[in-house]
């Protein structure tokens, strides 16, 4: 193979192999960018995901608060052969304390708000029993807010049928390290808060947490918090301070005033969704790679059975080209000219006049329009045939061809409607001499299939300039006298 059709070959490989690999990456980096934003929304989705998890983690926790002191309540008053005096039962409520890790006081209050017996540390104040008498049977309150414990009240009734409210204070730890072992991820963090007296407070004695706890310390934040244990609503924040910017999601729990709090770190979120997107590269490049290897194994035998000699090539391009134009000059042809007479169409038709408007205006000439339509034509098509109405729309046509000079224009706006652009000869005399040849055409009848046609033609004129100095406008004016002429014929008849 001669060196000048090698190098050809060479640049072929070349530029398929580079097309390819660039293709393949633009491709790629276009695709990544609605990829990224919707990797960053279904990481937002986890979050609302993880803070509907929370939210039924605490939820279930508290409930099994609550069951496990109504259980204990009953207990203590069902022991087998007990007398059941107030001993008694402070040492049963002792035995259950003991019995419960979690459990760090039990209180028994009659119905006047008088203290039976009370076992356990002292973690609530007296005259907190009266408002846990007052209010529903389970009242959840969060005493001392370094030890996060919380009371339920339980009502009861004892053998002897007296009444009253049990009282359990049970420790929140396990409530804590259940949130951080089994919440906590690479990429977010799990806080319980809760309002009290008016004020949030977080469910939080961790020291790894506190750099990120004192983000959350801002008024704006409390406030949306604080609605959303009120209105029992959740959302997403996106938060940012100098240092940092972090997305926040947040829910409200249902019985109580508690809330979930899911925070992540945008910059550790981006850096997740960054990870993989070099990844998804890399395993793109390799992939376009070998590619683009085979590509060039394919193309080394067939770039030489493509390479042909330029005289071919030329011969090739310049037949295209005669063919194209061909071709093009057909279908301007048929764009142009109505299919069926052969005259102008209408968009032909406005082309045209309009060159003939700029050139009158340029050398201050005048032209003419004359509307014609073929009246009684519908009833030529229903009653003869379309047929026959194409054979009439034909022979006014070539009438209307005979009856002006070479420089005029004729054409068919559609249907059986007509218009001619007269030139130049503007004067009455010339305009009266072309209409007395347009309407000529009605003096003898039409023969098809044997069947007599008489045509009538209504006619309307407009002049450039007298009448308007658009094309629209004398087209209307033109189309309104031809209207008016076909109702004076019509009450002529």
């Amino acid at each position: 193979m001669p060196g000048n059709a090698k190098r050809v070959e060479k640049a072929i490989r070349w530029y398929a192999v580079s097309g390819l690999l660039l293709a393949g990456l633009i491709i790629a980096l276009v695709a990544i960018i609605p990829f990224q934003a919707r990797l960053f929304d279904m990481q937002k989705q986890h979050l609302i995901y993880s803070r509907e998890l929370a939210v039924m983690m605490v939820d279930a926790f508290f409930q099994q608060l609550q069951d496990t002191a109504k259980q204990i309540s009953i207990r203590i008053d069902n022991q087998p052969g007990q007398q059941q005096a107030d001993i008694a039962l402070q040492k049963i409520a002792q035995d259950e304390l003991s019995a419960h890790a979690s459990l760090i006081a039990i209180a028994r209050v009659d119905k006047n708000d008088k203290k039976i017996f009370f076992v356990g540390a002292p973690t609530f104040k007296a005259q907190a029993i009266k408002k846990w008498v007052k209010e529903k049977p389970f009242l959840f309150e969060l005493l001392e807010k370094n030890r996060h414990s919380l009371s339920i009240s339980v009502p009861y009734i004892s053998k002897k049928n007296q009444t009253g409210y049990d009282i359990f204070t049970f420790q929140l730890q396990k409530l804590e390290k259940m949130i951080h072992e089994k919440m906590k991820t690479k990429s977010s963090e799990t806080f319980v808060y809760y309002i009290k007296d008016n004020h949030l407070h977080w469910l939080l004695d961790r020291d790894e947490d506190q750099s990120t706890f004192l983000f959350l310390e801002s008024e704006s934040l409390k406030h949306a918090l604080t609605s959303a244990i009120k209105k029992k609503s959740s959302g997403v924040i996106f938060k940012n301070n100098q240092k940092t910017q972090a997305i926040l999601t947040y829910a409200s729990e249902k019985n109580m005033p508690w809330g979930v709090v899911v925070y992540a770190n945008k910059a550790v979120l981006y850096h997740s969704i960054t990870r993989i997107i070099l990844i998804l590269l890399t395993v793109i490049g390799v992939i376009l790679f070998l590619f683009a290897v085979g590509l060039t194994s394919v193309l080394r035998p067939l770039s030489g059975r493509l390479l042909l000699r330029n005289e071919e090539l030329e011969e090739l391009v310049q037949k295209s080209k005669h063919e194209l134009q061909t071709m093009n000059d057909q279908l301007y042809h048929i764009a142009m000219h109505d299919s069926l007479t052969n005259l102008m169409t209408r968009r032909a038709f406005y082309l045209r006049a309009t060159e003939e408007l700029s050139r009158c205006k340029r050398y201050q000439r005048s032209f003419a329009f004359f509307y014609i339509d073929l009246d009684h034509f519908k009833w030529v098509n229903d009653t003869i045939g379309h047929d026959a109405g194409d054979f009439l729309l034909k022979a006014v046509a070539m009438h209307l061809l005979s009856s002006v000079r070479k420089e005029d224009l004729v054409a068919r706006l559609g249907g059986d409607e007509f218009v001619i652009l007269i030139t130049e000869k503007t004067d009455q005399a010339s305009l009266n001499h072309v209409l007395s040849r347009v309407k000529s055409l009605e003096a003898s009848p039409i023969y098809y299939a044997k069947q007599k046609i008489n045509v009538k033609l209504s006619v309307g004129l407009a002049v450039y300039p007298e009448d308007a100095d658009d094309i629209s406008a004398l087209l209307k004016i033109a189309d309104y006298r031809m209207y008016q002429n076909k109702i004076k014929s019509r009450e002529n008849v």
